[in-house]
């Protein structure tokens, strides 16, 4: 809960300027108040800000939130004339999904297992594709991103530009298979394979297929 301004509080309360986001707004908070609830006051102001994704900078330094009660307002508003600057590590992503482009404030050194859960979520929120929660990062060539990158990389690792990322929500068709050692090419056979799969998976799911029909 966020602490409770008394009368005698509010008299100790000065204005602060802060820039976020290129945004430049003056706000009122006592000169003392612990940074990480100036933060929770700040996120207010927009749906799409989140408190813990903002970072205080002195100097063009990041103030990391376990280093923040080492500082105050005071000492971060070096005059009346300079802004508080609080980076907002959002960055709007632009999310190419099955040739849709959507956007999202996202977090670029997030870690892609945690950007995975994240997009779940919001393509279950918003109704996006029942299928949605099997979906794969790819590259812009094409290349699924393998799941030892997707536990170990992050989410700037396979932007695009900076600001973009491709993702294909994997869907299972029938396809027609044909095979040089088919007695009867004239007749391919057909299966329904998951577009997601690795070759290596498919030949395995083939080589079954044909020893169990």
């Amino acid at each position: 809960m966020l602490p409770f301004f008394s009368v005698k509080d509010k008299d100790k309360a000065k204005d602060f300027n802060f820039e976020i986001d290129g945004e430049i707004f003056t706000k009122r908070f006592e000169p003392d108040m612990k940074l990480e609830d100036v933060r929770k006051k700040l996120a207010e102001r927009r749906n799409n800000w989140k408190a813990e994704k903002f970072m205080f900078k002195q100097n063009k330094r990041r103030i990391y939130h376990e280093d923040e009660s080492d500082y105050t307002l005071n000492k971060l508003h070096k005059s009346d004339k300079s802004n508080i600057i609080v980076e907002n590590l959002l960055k709007e992503i632009k999310v190419h999904v099955n040739g849709e482009e959507l956007k999202f404030p996202l977090d670029p050194e997030d870690k892609l297992k945690d950007i995975c859960t994240i997009l779940k979520q919001r393509f279950v929120n918003d109704g996006i594709n029942e299928n949605s929660k099997d979906f794969k990062f790819r590259r812009k060539n094409g290349k699924i991103v393998s799941k030892s990158e997707v536990d170990n990389n992050s989410l700037k690792d396979i932007l695009v530009n900076g600001n973009e990322l491709y993702i294909v929500i994997l869907q299972e068709s029938k396809v027609m298979i044909y095979s040089d050692h088919s007695k009867t090419p004239s007749k391919p056979l057909r299966h329904t394979l998951d577009k997601g799969k690795s070759l290596v998976e498919i030949r395995k799911e083939l080589e079954y297929f044909n020893r169990t029909k």
